[in-house]
C-alpha cells in the first residue's frame, strides 16, 4: 500500500486513516465481546494478544495515516549535475 509510486502522499494518508480506524473500532468490538462472555474467562496472554497489541498496531497505522496528512509529499525531480571538466 505505501510502496507503490504515487505523485502525492494523500491517497496512502486517507488509505492508512481509514484501515488504522477501522481497526481500532474492530478492537474495541472485540474487548466488548470478551467482557461480556461468561463461558472462558480470557487469561493475561488473551488481552494482550487480541486487544493491546491490537490496539497499538491500529493506532500506529492511523497515527501514520495522519502524519502523511500533515507532512506532505514534497518530491522533487532529481537535479541533473553538469560535470565541468
Amino acid at each position: 500500500m505505501l510502496s507503490a509510486p504515487r505523485v502525492s502522499l494523500e491517497g496512502a494518508a486517507i488509505a492508512c486513516g481509514v484501515v488504522g480506524g477501522a481497526g481500532l473500532l474492530y478492537t474495541s468490538v472485540v474487548m466488548r465481546r470478551v467482557k461480556r462472555q461468561k463461558d472462558y474467562k480470557p487469561v493475561f496472554e488473551d488481552w494482550l494478544f487480541h486487544t493491546a497489541l491490537s490496539l497499538v498496531a491500529y493506532g500506529a497505522v492511523l497515527a501514520a495515516g495522519l502524519t502523511l496528512v500533515h507532512h506532505p509529499s514534497t518530491r522533487r525531480s532529481p537535479s541533473r549535475e553538469r560535470s565541468s571538466s
